[in-house]
Formats: structure tokens, sequence, C-alpha cells
């Protein structure tokens, strides 16, 4: 069952933003990446601790989703599971994991690496040196479409996002479970009634944009980043 969001545009540098009539539900695990990648400002850190908080989430850019949360701040994250949704605007319960609830029928129960590489090169801002563009639309849909493929959702696809990850911590690795790597973990949501939402990316805060026990995160790649897939209206 799907929640609908009222529309919006949100203009890019070079692109248009249409606002989806359906937002699916935030995918909410962010995968840390492992040891084995390539350097990143996130290397040293894992997740080994719990988060719980309310969160909100509304349409950024293409398929990149804003966060405003209590306990990790605002951020920029991606979807773990294209086939459950959340409403935009909509006020939801978060835990966070090393499980993605629900997970993709038949894929990985947990945030796997390849989609942790991906979500710390992005949140550090390194991604940048791959292609991306940040704030631009169709680098927000291919991101999140390798996070698919690598989470086994529908609607991944085996793009260069997902070369350069298998080539970062190597492509037998690259669907196994995180660990905790590079402190990416998986947002658990649920409404008011305990039904749970899309799964989303998170990741833990790093010391220096903690104020008052708050992650500060910006939307277009610094820290931790998270973003919702969303139907496009033509």
């Amino acid at each position: 069952m799907a929640w609908t969001a009222s529309q919006n545009k949100n203009a890019g540098n070079q692109n248009k933003m249409k606002t989806p009539k359906i937002v699916k539900q935030l995918c909410a695990i962010v995968g840390a990446a492992s040891l084995l990648a390539t350097t990143s400002a996130f290397a040293t850190v894992s997740y080994n601790g719990t988060y719980t908080g309310t969160l909100t989430v509304s349409l950024a850019y293409g398929d990149a989703i804003n966060v405003n949360s209590s306990g990790l701040g605002t951020f920029t994250s991606f979807c773990l599971n294209s086939s459950v949704y959340a409403n935009s605007g909509q006020t939801y319960n978060y835990v966070s994991s090393d499980t993605v609830t629900p997970a993709n029928s038949g894929g990985p129960a947990n945030v796997t690496l390849g989609t942790a590489w991906l979500y710390s090169e992005f949140g550090s801002g390194d991604l940048a040196s791959y292609g991306f563009v940040y704030g631009n639309a169709n680098s927000a849909n291919q991101l999140q479409q390798a996070i698919w493929y690598f989470q086994g959702s529908s609607g991944g696809v085996n793009n260069a996002f997902v070369v350069d990850a298998q080539t970062a911590v190597g492509a037998g690795n690259s669907t196994n479970a995180s660990g905790g790597a590079y402190g990416v973990f998986a947002l658990t949501l649920t409404d008011a009634n305990r039904g749970y939402a899309q799964p989303i990316l998170g990741m833990v805060p790093e010391p220096s944009t903690v104020v008052a026990g708050v992650l500060l995160l910006l939307p277009f790649g610094v820290s931790t980043v998270r973003i919702l897939r969303k139907d496009k209206v033509s």
C-alpha cells in the first residue's frame, strides 16, 4: 500500500525535480563499507550501538531523500527496499540496526558491503570522484539503483556505481553483510500503528559534527546522507 505525497518542484543546477505522488518507503540501512575498501573519511568508524528517535522524510532530488530527525539531525538518505512506502511529511519512529526490516524478498537481510561503501563515499563527498554529481537527479537515480542491486531489491541495476563498489571492496565481498563497517547502518521505520515503512540508510555521526548529541548532516554529501525512492510524475 502506497502513501501519497504532495507534488512539488525542486530546481537543481541543471535539472528539475518532479515531486512524486507516491513516495516509496525510505530504505533505511546505511551499510558501512569494509575495511578493505579504498580510503574514506569513514574507514575507521564502525557502527556498534543503537540510535532511536523520530524522523520525517521528503524528496530532495532524484531519488535522494531529505531526513529530519531527532538524535541524528538532518541528512540525505536512500531506500533499502523498493516495495514498501512512506509518506512525505509523516512522522515515523526509527531504530538503527545491522539488519534491513522489512528486507527485500529473497534479498540480503543485512546492509551489504557494497551498499555501505557507496553510502559512505556519498556521505563524505568522495563519490564525486566516481562521477556522482551532487544535486543531480540522474546521479541520485543511478546511486539508488546500485544500492537496490546490492540489496536484491526490485529496480536494482548493475551500473557504473556497482562496478566502482565491487572494485573497492572486492566483487566477492560486495554482497556480504557490512558488519557496521564505515559506520553505516539501516534505519527501521514504523508508524503510529507500529506498521513498517520503507527502511533507509543511516550513518554514525562524526564527533566533530555532533552538537548537543545531534548529528548535523548536509543534504548534498557532507557526513551521512540518505535518499528516498520516488515514482516520477510524467
